[in-house]
């Protein structure tokens, strides 16, 4: 969640994993009595998946307390709760403990994950049927084991990947997921019109404030010719991005399936912005910016096969003490490029295959602008709600990490947040109230996001109903970049693309 290092070896681990265990077993409880079928079996493996996830985030938590209790030489944090404690104790002792105390964190934190777990297993109970007509799994299928993206909570919840015990896995995606419903269908709109340029998206259930997808596993390539053409589908997919003015196609939303590209997170598509001095393409977070350090870009198709990033790192010394510091990672667990072999095929020096996809591209949207444009076709169907982040995840990140440093009150987040740049300009009372949200969301450590409609007057944001003025409409954007779309506005575009990704050196 916010350090990186092996959790189970901290001297919290035991009983950060005795409050999981408890949170784990009251979720199943939950879940099963907002259900009246039959539960969806869980494999005791898939228990523990749950368990050590949350002790893990538990413990990352703790991290700082612990660490500076040691350079106290003052007792452990949780010395006083032993791995067989009393839970109910904990709670009731952490209630009265301030909104600051690490027992209060604690507490707060798995209160949401553990309504993120129960709503997960109650929806898994609910949606049977449907995934099995979805999906085409056996009516009988039980939950073999479960992973979390533990990188991003949102108020306890997370995408996360469920094998079954008979071979099909699928994500669950505990948001609105109506706008990856839209990006599927687009690319099967286009198939169906006879387009050259393909777009790769995983099937969608759409339900109410969530979703299940197929989970997409990476396959390498079989040869040059496979990753040739996941270059220039590479530029089908740019190319689309960039007209419906998409965002977040970024590494970790890719994965490269032999020769085809697959976008598995597309939730950004059609975004309520338009970013008038960025460079084009950059935007959409496929391509890397020109002149940035290919090390460290999250790009979709980086000119880097591992690019590195600074995490906080722990580890823990052979008498039990705790150390962090800041280092260089290489991110090696990313599957956006290509494979032959063990050896990735970075994007460096392919910059004429992806152009040759995105001219492509751009044929078909010149010769089905008009239909396009339609009622009832990709540009005018309704798109559901969205997610709007407005500051940059790592950003929260940090502000997180300094709130878990001793010292700090709500109050800091509030006055260090204003400082933080937005990633769209908002008019002063929209970004007042978002500051307030953003501080909200933060104090239960909690990734602050903002789910907004599309609407007559511009995007608005659900819950508060603020209108994220003077941000545009999403369709709006891709709309007018159709009207305009030219062969000649085309070779700028192509111009950022050899350019950022000019062979090395």
């Amino acid at each position: 969640m916010i350090y990186h290092g092996r959790a189970r070896d901290l001297p919290e681990f035991d009983v950060c994993r005795t409050l999981a265990t408890h949170a784990v077993a009251h979720a199943q409880r939950t879940a099963q009595m907002q259900v009246d079928a039959p539960g969806v079996r869980l494999a005791p493996a898939a228990l523990c998946d749950l368990v050590d996830e949350a002790a893990d985030a538990l413990c990352e938590i703790a991290l700082a307390d612990t660490v500076m209790a040691q350079a106290a030489g003052a007792p452990r944090p949780l010395s006083g709760l032993s791995a067989t404690g009393d839970f109910a104790t904990f709670q009731e002792a952490a209630g009265q403990a301030g909104a600051r105390s690490l027992s209060r964190q604690l507490t707060v934190f798995l209160a949401d994950w553990t309504a993120g777990v129960a709503a997960m297993m109650a929806r898994l109970d609910a949606d049977a049927a449907a995934l099995d007509r979805a999906f085409g799994m056996s009516g009988s299928a039980g939950v073999a084991r479960i992973s979390g993206a533990r990188g991003e909570y949102h108020r306890g919840a997370c995408v996360r990947r469920i094998a079954f015990d008979e071979g099909s896995v699928l994500a669950y995606k505990p948001r609105p997921v109506a706008r990856e419903a839209v990006w599927a269908d687009l690319g099967h709109w286009l198939d169906g019109h006879g387009a050259v340029s393909v777009l790769y998206a995983p099937f969608t259930l759409v339900c109410d404030g969530y979703g299940w997808c197929r989970w997409v596993e990476a396959r390498a390539a079989a040869d040059g010719e496979e990753v040739d053409a996941y270059f220039r589908r590479a530029g089908h997919l740019l190319f689309w991005l960039w007209l419906t003015n998409s965002r977040d196609a970024v590494a970790s939303n890719l994965v490269a399936r032999g020769g085809e590209p697959w976008l598995v997170d597309c939730e950004a598509c059609f975004y309520p912005g338009d970013d008038a001095h960025a460079a084009p393409l950059a935007t959409t977070g496929f391509l890397p910016a020109a002149g940035a350090d290919g090390q460290r870009s999250r790009a979709g198709l980086p000119v880097s096969t591992a690019p590195c990033h600074t995490v906080r790192r722990f580890s823990v010394d052979t008498d039990g003490r705790v150390s962090l510091a800041r280092c260089d990672v290489a991110e090696d667990s990313l599957s956006n490029l290509p494979h032959t072999g063990e050896l990735a095929v970075p994007a460096s020096g392919h910059g004429e295959g992806v152009a040759q996809g995105f001219l492509e591209a751009a044929d078909d949207a010149l010769r089905l602008r008009e239909a396009l444009s339609c009622a009832g076709a990709p540009f005018r169907t309704p798109f559901g709600e969205g997610r709007f982040v407005a500051r940059a995840t790592v950003l929260y990140g940090e502000l997180l990490a300094g709130y878990l440093a001793a010292g700090c009150s709500p109050d800091w987040i509030a006055n260090m947040i204003a400082g933080l740049p937005l990633s769209a300009p908002l008019s002063a009372d929209v970004a007042d109230a978002i500051v307030a949200s953003e501080c909200a969301e933060l104090v239960r450590l909690s990734i602050p996001k903002f789910y907004h409609v599309e609407t007559g007057g511009g995007p608005r944001i659900v819950e508060g109903g603020l209108a994220l003025s003077p941000l545009l409409n999403g369709r709006d954007v891709a709309l007018r970049r159709l009207s305009k779309l030219s062969e000649a506005a085309l070779d700028p575009l192509v111009r950022e693309i050899k350019t950022a990704l000019a062979p090395a050196g």
